[in-house]
Protein backbone atom coordinates (compact mmCIF):
# COMPACT_ATOMS: atom_id res chain seq x y z
CA UNK A 1 0.00 0.00 0.00
CA UNK A 2 1.49 3.45 -0.92
CA UNK A 3 1.84 6.48 1.34
CA UNK A 4 -1.08 8.22 0.60
CA UNK A 5 -3.99 6.50 1.97
CA UNK A 6 -7.46 7.33 0.14
CA UNK A 7 -10.30 7.55 2.83
CA UNK A 8 -13.83 8.11 1.73
CA UNK A 9 -16.43 9.70 4.74
CA UNK A 10 -20.04 10.37 4.16
CA UNK A 11 -21.91 12.26 6.28
CA UNK A 12 -23.45 15.66 7.06
CA UNK A 13 -20.85 18.23 6.62
CA UNK A 14 -19.64 21.30 7.13
CA UNK A 15 -20.32 22.23 11.20
CA UNK A 16 -21.81 24.61 12.73
CA UNK A 17 -24.97 22.35 14.29
CA UNK A 18 -24.56 18.87 14.67
CA UNK A 19 -21.93 16.41 16.11
CA UNK A 20 -21.44 14.65 12.53
CA UNK A 21 -19.95 17.59 10.84
CA UNK A 22 -18.23 18.78 14.39
CA UNK A 23 -16.34 15.49 14.68
CA UNK A 24 -15.29 15.32 10.72
CA UNK A 25 -14.30 19.17 10.94
CA UNK A 26 -11.87 17.85 13.80
CA UNK A 27 -11.03 14.55 12.23
CA UNK A 28 -9.92 15.65 8.49
CA UNK A 29 -6.67 17.58 9.47
CA UNK A 30 -5.66 15.19 12.04
CA UNK A 31 -6.26 12.65 8.89
CA UNK A 32 -3.99 14.52 6.22
CA UNK A 33 -1.43 15.02 8.82
CA UNK A 34 -1.13 11.41 8.48
CA UNK A 35 -0.80 10.70 4.94
CA UNK A 36 -4.62 10.38 4.37
CA UNK A 37 -6.18 11.78 1.13
CA UNK A 38 -9.95 12.22 2.52
CA UNK A 39 -13.10 12.92 0.26
CA UNK A 40 -16.36 13.46 2.12
CA UNK A 41 -19.71 12.79 0.51
CA UNK A 42 -21.88 15.10 2.16
CA UNK A 43 -25.72 16.20 -0.01
CA UNK A 44 -27.33 15.03 -2.79
CA UNK A 45 -28.94 17.79 -4.12
CA UNK A 46 -26.86 19.87 -6.05
CA UNK A 47 -23.30 18.86 -8.46
CA UNK A 48 -20.26 20.53 -6.81
CA UNK A 49 -16.65 19.49 -5.68
CA UNK A 50 -14.98 22.02 -3.34
CA UNK A 51 -11.14 20.90 -2.65
CA UNK A 52 -9.25 22.29 0.29
CA UNK A 53 -5.69 21.07 1.91
CA UNK A 54 -5.75 17.31 1.75
CA UNK A 55 -9.40 16.66 1.29
CA UNK A 56 -12.36 17.46 -1.46
CA UNK A 57 -15.68 18.13 -0.60
CA UNK A 58 -18.15 16.06 -3.08
CA UNK A 59 -21.96 17.10 -3.24
CA UNK A 60 -24.09 15.68 -6.00
CA UNK A 61 -27.72 16.17 -7.54
CA UNK A 62 -28.91 12.22 -7.31
CA UNK A 63 -32.27 13.36 -9.77
CA UNK A 64 -29.73 14.25 -12.24
CA UNK A 65 -27.66 11.03 -11.76
CA UNK A 66 -30.79 8.97 -12.38
CA UNK A 67 -29.82 7.72 -16.03
CA UNK A 68 -26.99 5.91 -14.47
CA UNK A 69 -29.74 3.38 -13.66
CA UNK A 70 -30.07 2.74 -17.42
CA UNK A 71 -26.49 2.37 -18.08
CA UNK A 72 -26.36 -0.93 -19.46
CA UNK A 73 -23.20 -1.87 -18.36
CA UNK A 74 -24.93 -1.46 -15.02
CA UNK A 75 -28.77 -2.19 -15.78
CA UNK A 76 -28.38 -5.36 -13.96
CA UNK A 77 -26.57 -4.80 -10.99
CA UNK A 78 -29.02 -1.90 -10.51
CA UNK A 79 -32.10 -4.40 -10.88
CA UNK A 80 -30.49 -6.37 -8.17
CA UNK A 81 -30.10 -4.10 -6.04
CA UNK A 82 -33.61 -2.56 -6.10
CA UNK A 83 -35.06 -6.23 -5.66
CA UNK A 84 -32.55 -6.30 -3.25
CA UNK A 85 -34.13 -3.09 -0.99
CA UNK A 86 -37.59 -3.72 -1.95
CA UNK A 87 -37.31 -7.34 -0.16
CA UNK A 88 -35.34 -5.55 2.79
CA UNK A 89 -39.01 -3.77 3.16
CA UNK A 90 -37.92 -0.02 1.73
CA UNK A 91 -40.53 1.63 0.27
CA UNK A 92 -40.57 2.42 -4.13
CA UNK A 93 -39.20 5.74 -3.74
CA UNK A 94 -36.33 4.77 -1.37
CA UNK A 95 -35.22 1.88 -3.34
CA UNK A 96 -34.24 4.27 -5.88
CA UNK A 97 -32.35 6.56 -4.05
CA UNK A 98 -30.69 3.98 -2.46
CA UNK A 99 -30.23 2.32 -5.63
CA UNK A 100 -28.56 5.70 -7.00
CA UNK A 101 -26.60 6.65 -4.15
CA UNK A 102 -24.96 3.11 -4.31
CA UNK A 103 -23.62 3.87 -7.94
CA UNK A 104 -23.01 7.13 -6.74
CA UNK A 105 -20.41 6.02 -4.21
CA UNK A 106 -19.11 2.98 -6.41
CA UNK A 107 -18.21 5.82 -8.92
CA UNK A 108 -16.75 7.59 -6.23
CA UNK A 109 -14.62 4.78 -5.14
CA UNK A 110 -13.44 3.62 -8.58
CA UNK A 111 -12.50 6.61 -10.00
CA UNK A 112 -10.38 8.05 -7.10
CA UNK A 113 -9.01 4.53 -5.66
CA UNK A 114 -10.84 4.79 -2.78
CA UNK A 115 -9.18 2.12 0.37
CA UNK A 116 -11.78 3.01 3.15
CA UNK A 117 -15.50 4.00 3.57
CA UNK A 118 -16.68 5.45 6.54
CA UNK A 119 -20.36 5.94 6.88
CA UNK A 120 -21.80 8.44 9.32
CA UNK A 121 -25.42 6.84 10.47
CA UNK A 122 -27.77 4.19 9.65
CA UNK A 123 -29.67 6.25 7.67
CA UNK A 124 -27.15 7.16 5.35
CA UNK A 125 -25.69 2.82 5.69
CA UNK A 126 -28.70 1.64 3.51
CA UNK A 127 -26.31 1.19 0.03
CA UNK A 128 -23.72 -1.16 2.62
CA UNK A 129 -25.30 -4.25 1.59
CA UNK A 130 -25.52 -3.28 -1.50
CA UNK A 131 -21.88 -1.90 -2.03
CA UNK A 132 -20.54 -5.33 -0.86
CA UNK A 133 -22.96 -8.36 -2.15
CA UNK A 134 -23.96 -6.66 -5.94
CA UNK A 135 -21.00 -3.85 -6.86
CA UNK A 136 -18.58 -6.11 -5.60
CA UNK A 137 -16.93 -3.56 -3.00
CA UNK A 138 -14.90 -5.13 -1.20
CA UNK A 139 -12.81 -2.50 0.73
CA UNK A 140 -13.20 -2.12 4.64
CA UNK A 141 -16.52 -0.44 6.17
CA UNK A 142 -16.34 1.61 9.15
CA UNK A 143 -20.01 2.08 10.41
CA UNK A 144 -21.22 5.26 13.31
CA UNK A 145 -24.27 4.66 14.80
CA UNK A 146 -26.35 7.14 16.39
CA UNK A 147 -29.66 7.76 17.94
CA UNK A 148 -31.97 6.47 14.80
CA UNK A 149 -33.22 3.12 16.11
CA UNK A 150 -34.45 5.03 19.45
CA UNK A 151 -36.09 7.65 17.01
CA UNK A 152 -38.17 4.89 14.98
CA UNK A 153 -37.54 1.66 16.64
CA UNK A 154 -41.10 0.05 14.70
CA UNK A 155 -39.81 0.72 11.62
CA UNK A 156 -36.22 -0.86 12.45
CA UNK A 157 -38.02 -3.66 14.35
CA UNK A 158 -39.94 -4.59 10.69
CA UNK A 159 -37.06 -4.28 8.66
CA UNK A 160 -34.83 -6.47 10.95
CA UNK A 161 -32.86 -7.79 7.81
CA UNK A 162 -32.07 -4.58 6.18
CA UNK A 163 -30.04 -3.78 10.08
CA UNK A 164 -28.45 -6.98 10.04
CA UNK A 165 -27.10 -7.04 6.41
CA UNK A 166 -25.53 -3.43 7.12
CA UNK A 167 -23.85 -4.55 10.12
CA UNK A 168 -22.75 -7.62 8.63
CA UNK A 169 -21.21 -6.40 5.88
CA UNK A 170 -19.54 -3.52 8.01
CA UNK A 171 -16.01 -4.37 9.44
CA UNK A 172 -16.44 -2.01 12.41
CA UNK A 173 -19.42 -0.59 14.17
CA UNK A 174 -19.02 2.67 16.68
CA UNK A 175 -21.10 4.58 18.13
CA UNK A 176 -20.46 8.09 19.67
CA UNK A 177 -22.45 7.04 23.32
CA UNK A 178 -22.97 3.68 25.30
CA UNK A 179 -26.52 4.10 25.00
CA UNK A 180 -26.81 4.86 21.46
CA UNK A 181 -24.71 1.47 21.68
CA UNK A 182 -27.20 -0.15 23.10
CA UNK A 183 -29.96 1.43 20.80
CA UNK A 184 -29.38 -2.31 18.72
CA UNK A 185 -30.89 -4.05 21.22
CA UNK A 186 -34.45 -2.94 21.00
CA UNK A 187 -34.26 -4.82 18.19
CA UNK A 188 -32.58 -8.40 19.50
CA UNK A 189 -29.31 -7.39 18.36
CA UNK A 190 -26.36 -8.00 20.60
CA UNK A 191 -24.38 -4.70 21.21
CA UNK A 192 -21.17 -5.97 22.70
CA UNK A 193 -19.83 -5.60 19.41
CA UNK A 194 -20.18 -1.71 19.22
CA UNK A 195 -17.61 0.28 20.65
CA UNK A 196 -18.43 3.80 22.00
CA UNK A 197 -16.33 5.81 20.60
CA UNK A 198 -16.69 9.66 22.22
CA UNK A 199 -16.57 12.63 19.59
CA UNK A 200 -14.32 15.37 21.26
CA UNK A 201 -14.24 19.30 20.71
CA UNK A 202 -11.09 21.33 20.28
CA UNK A 203 -10.14 22.24 23.78
CA UNK A 204 -7.94 25.32 22.29
CA UNK A 205 -10.77 26.85 20.70
CA UNK A 206 -13.44 26.11 23.09
CA UNK A 207 -11.34 26.90 26.33
CA UNK A 208 -12.01 29.21 29.96
CA UNK A 209 -9.30 31.35 27.89
CA UNK A 210 -11.13 32.55 25.43
CA UNK A 211 -11.82 36.07 25.35
CA UNK A 212 -15.29 36.68 27.79
CA UNK A 213 -15.77 40.19 26.36
CA UNK A 214 -16.04 39.90 22.64
CA UNK A 215 -20.19 39.18 22.19
CA UNK A 216 -20.77 40.86 25.42
CA UNK A 217 -19.51 44.45 24.38
CA UNK A 218 -20.59 43.49 20.54
CA UNK A 219 -24.53 43.07 22.33
CA UNK A 220 -23.87 46.00 24.80
CA UNK A 221 -24.51 43.78 27.79
CA UNK A 222 -23.32 45.07 31.29
CA UNK A 223 -20.55 43.58 33.13
CA UNK A 224 -23.52 42.38 36.07
CA UNK A 225 -25.52 40.21 33.04
CA UNK A 226 -25.53 36.53 33.70
CA UNK A 227 -26.11 35.19 30.42
CA UNK A 228 -28.08 31.97 29.66
CA UNK A 229 -27.01 30.38 26.43
CA UNK A 230 -29.15 28.06 24.00
CA UNK A 231 -27.26 26.33 21.20
CA UNK A 232 -28.50 24.05 18.83
CA UNK A 233 -31.23 23.62 16.15
CA UNK A 234 -34.09 26.27 16.73
CA UNK A 235 -36.86 23.22 17.60
CA UNK A 236 -38.56 21.36 20.33
CA UNK A 237 -36.51 18.35 19.55
CA UNK A 238 -33.45 20.66 21.14
CA UNK A 239 -35.67 21.95 24.38
CA UNK A 240 -35.95 25.10 23.14
CA UNK A 241 -39.77 25.44 23.13
CA UNK A 242 -38.78 24.52 27.02
CA UNK A 243 -36.30 27.90 26.80
CA UNK A 244 -38.46 29.96 25.36
CA UNK A 245 -41.39 29.25 27.85
CA UNK A 246 -39.58 29.85 30.87
CA UNK A 247 -37.92 33.43 29.95
CA UNK A 248 -41.14 35.75 30.84
CA UNK A 249 -41.12 34.48 34.18
CA UNK A 250 -37.15 34.48 34.46
CA UNK A 251 -36.60 37.90 33.29
CA UNK A 252 -39.83 39.03 35.77
CA UNK A 253 -37.55 38.01 38.64
CA UNK A 254 -34.13 39.47 37.92
CA UNK A 255 -32.62 42.33 35.75
CA UNK A 256 -29.44 40.95 35.72
CA UNK A 257 -30.17 38.04 33.53
CA UNK A 258 -30.32 38.03 29.50
CA UNK A 259 -30.79 35.22 27.13
CA UNK A 260 -29.18 34.62 23.89
CA UNK A 261 -30.48 31.60 21.48
CA UNK A 262 -27.41 30.30 18.50
CA UNK A 263 -28.64 28.30 16.17
CA UNK A 264 -29.43 26.62 12.93
CA UNK A 265 -32.72 27.79 11.17
CA UNK A 266 -35.82 25.61 12.72
CA UNK A 267 -39.62 25.73 13.42
CA UNK A 268 -39.33 27.69 16.21
CA UNK A 269 -37.18 30.73 14.64
CA UNK A 270 -40.12 32.92 14.61
CA UNK A 271 -41.08 32.31 18.42
CA UNK A 272 -37.50 33.03 19.44
CA UNK A 273 -37.34 35.98 17.22
CA UNK A 274 -40.65 37.34 18.42
CA UNK A 275 -39.08 37.15 21.96
CA UNK A 276 -36.05 38.93 21.44
CA UNK A 277 -39.22 41.66 19.70
CA UNK A 278 -40.77 41.76 23.21
CA UNK A 279 -37.74 41.39 25.02
CA UNK A 280 -34.80 43.91 23.50
CA UNK A 281 -31.79 43.78 24.85
CA UNK A 282 -32.64 40.74 27.61
CA UNK A 283 -32.89 38.60 24.87
CA UNK A 284 -30.45 37.97 21.71
CA UNK A 285 -31.12 35.54 18.49
CA UNK A 286 -28.47 34.41 16.26
CA UNK A 287 -29.06 32.19 13.32
CA UNK A 288 -26.68 30.21 11.67
CA UNK A 289 -23.57 31.33 13.08
CA UNK A 290 -20.28 30.13 11.82
CA UNK A 291 -18.68 28.06 13.84
CA UNK A 292 -15.49 29.85 14.24
CA UNK A 293 -17.51 32.33 16.21
CA UNK A 294 -19.05 29.90 18.14
CA UNK A 295 -16.45 29.87 20.99
CA UNK A 296 -17.20 33.75 21.60
CA UNK A 297 -20.74 32.81 22.32
CA UNK A 298 -20.01 30.37 25.27
CA UNK A 299 -17.10 31.93 26.55
CA UNK A 300 -19.90 34.98 27.07
CA UNK A 301 -22.10 32.76 29.19
CA UNK A 302 -22.82 31.94 32.65
CA UNK A 303 -25.14 28.68 32.24
CA UNK A 304 -25.42 26.59 28.69
CA UNK A 305 -29.31 25.21 28.84
CA UNK A 306 -29.98 22.09 27.12
CA UNK A 307 -33.78 21.31 27.92
CA UNK A 308 -32.82 18.40 25.19
CA UNK A 309 -36.44 16.19 24.10
CA UNK A 310 -34.84 13.62 21.92
CA UNK A 311 -35.00 10.25 23.12
CA UNK A 312 -32.19 9.59 20.34
CA UNK A 313 -29.98 12.13 21.15
CA UNK A 314 -26.40 10.54 21.89
CA UNK A 315 -25.03 13.00 24.35
CA UNK A 316 -24.89 16.48 22.04
CA UNK A 317 -22.44 18.09 20.85
CA UNK A 318 -23.46 21.96 22.85
CA UNK A 319 -23.19 20.16 26.20
CA UNK A 320 -19.28 19.01 25.40
CA UNK A 321 -18.08 22.37 23.36
CA UNK A 322 -19.95 23.99 27.16
CA UNK A 323 -18.12 22.05 29.47
CA UNK A 324 -14.70 22.62 27.43
CA UNK A 325 -15.29 26.42 27.80
CA UNK A 326 -15.86 25.78 31.68
CA UNK A 327 -19.78 26.38 31.46
CA UNK A 328 -21.73 24.47 33.72
CA UNK A 329 -24.80 22.81 31.89
CA UNK A 330 -28.31 22.40 32.94
CA UNK A 331 -29.55 19.26 30.83
CA UNK A 332 -32.38 17.05 30.34
CA UNK A 333 -31.47 13.33 31.30
CA UNK A 334 -32.20 11.95 28.22
CA UNK A 335 -30.73 9.87 25.70
CA UNK A 336 -26.82 10.01 26.29
CA UNK A 337 -26.58 13.21 28.06
CA UNK A 338 -26.17 11.50 31.45
CA UNK A 339 -23.05 10.32 30.23
CA UNK A 340 -21.50 13.61 29.80
CA UNK A 341 -23.07 15.96 32.71
CA UNK A 342 -22.66 14.58 36.12
CA UNK A 343 -25.63 15.99 38.18
CA UNK A 344 -24.90 18.03 41.34
CA UNK A 345 -20.92 18.53 39.99
CA UNK A 346 -20.27 19.39 36.30
CA UNK A 347 -24.18 21.03 35.70
CA UNK A 348 -27.61 20.06 37.22
CA UNK A 349 -29.58 16.50 35.19
CA UNK A 350 -33.47 17.43 34.72
CA UNK A 351 -35.88 14.60 34.85
CA UNK A 352 -38.27 14.52 31.95
CA UNK A 353 -41.99 13.48 31.85
CA UNK A 354 -43.37 10.74 29.30
CA UNK A 355 -43.21 13.55 26.31
CA UNK A 356 -39.55 13.88 27.54
CA UNK A 357 -40.42 17.73 28.13
CA UNK A 358 -38.41 18.98 31.51
CA UNK A 359 -40.89 20.33 34.36
CA UNK A 360 -40.97 24.16 33.69
CA UNK A 361 -40.68 24.46 37.45
CA UNK A 362 -37.56 22.17 37.80
CA UNK A 363 -35.89 24.12 35.32
CA UNK A 364 -36.94 27.50 36.57
CA UNK A 365 -35.70 26.61 39.97
CA UNK A 366 -31.98 25.15 38.68
CA UNK A 367 -31.44 28.19 37.03
CA UNK A 368 -31.79 30.20 39.82
CA UNK A 369 -30.01 27.53 42.59
CA UNK A 370 -26.56 27.98 40.03
CA UNK A 371 -27.30 31.52 39.36
CA UNK A 372 -27.72 32.58 43.09
CA UNK A 373 -24.63 29.99 44.25
CA UNK A 374 -21.44 32.13 42.73
CA UNK A 375 -18.92 29.19 44.24
CA UNK A 376 -20.90 26.75 43.11
CA UNK A 377 -21.27 28.13 39.57
CA UNK A 378 -18.06 28.55 39.21
CA UNK A 379 -16.56 25.15 40.56
CA UNK A 380 -18.81 23.53 38.42
CA UNK A 381 -17.35 25.26 35.62
CA UNK A 382 -14.09 24.02 36.45
CA UNK A 383 -15.20 20.43 37.37
CA UNK A 384 -16.62 20.67 33.52
CA UNK A 385 -13.32 21.58 32.00
CA UNK A 386 -11.75 18.84 33.76
CA UNK A 387 -14.44 15.70 32.24
CA UNK A 388 -13.87 17.68 29.07
CA UNK A 389 -10.01 17.09 29.16
CA UNK A 390 -10.64 13.75 30.18
CA UNK A 391 -13.15 12.28 27.90
CA UNK A 392 -13.91 14.83 24.88
CA UNK A 393 -10.85 15.80 23.43
CA UNK A 394 -10.92 15.82 19.77
CA UNK A 395 -7.65 14.67 19.37
CA UNK A 396 -7.91 12.21 21.92
CA UNK A 397 -11.04 10.98 19.26
CA UNK A 398 -9.04 11.74 15.72
CA UNK A 399 -5.96 9.42 17.17
CA UNK A 400 -8.37 6.62 18.31
CA UNK A 401 -10.68 6.95 14.87
CA UNK A 402 -6.99 7.04 13.24
CA UNK A 403 -6.18 3.62 14.77
CA UNK A 404 -8.76 2.11 14.11
CA UNK A 405 -8.82 3.06 9.95
CA UNK A 406 -5.37 2.25 9.61
CA UNK A 407 -5.60 -1.04 11.67
CA UNK A 408 -8.44 -2.11 9.19
CA UNK A 409 -6.10 -1.28 5.89
CA UNK A 410 -2.99 -2.98 7.13
CA UNK A 411 -5.24 -5.78 7.73
CA UNK A 412 -6.78 -5.36 4.58
CA UNK A 413 -3.20 -4.97 2.66
CA UNK A 414 -1.79 -8.58 4.48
Amino acid sequence: MGSIKKLLLIGPYPPPYGGIASHIVNLVPSLVSKGFKVYILSRYDKDEVVKGEGFTIINLNLRKAIAHLLNPFNIHKNLASFMMLRKFKLDFRTAIIETLRANVISRIVMQNRIQLIAFYSMLNAYSVPILRKIFGIRIPVVLTIYGAIYENPSFFRSRLKLVESILDCSDVVLSSSKYCAKSVELLGIDSSTIEPLYYGVDLVNFSPDVNREKKRKELNMRDEDKVLLFVGRLNEEMGLDSVLKIIPDILSQRKDIVFLIVGAKGPLEKDALAMQEKYKNRVYVRVNVPFDELPYYYAACDIVLAPTRDRHACMGMAIKEAMASGKPVIASATGGIPEAVIDKKTGILLPTGKDLKVDREVFYKAIFELLDSPTLLKQMGINARRRAEELFDSALTSKTTIAIFEKLLEEKSE
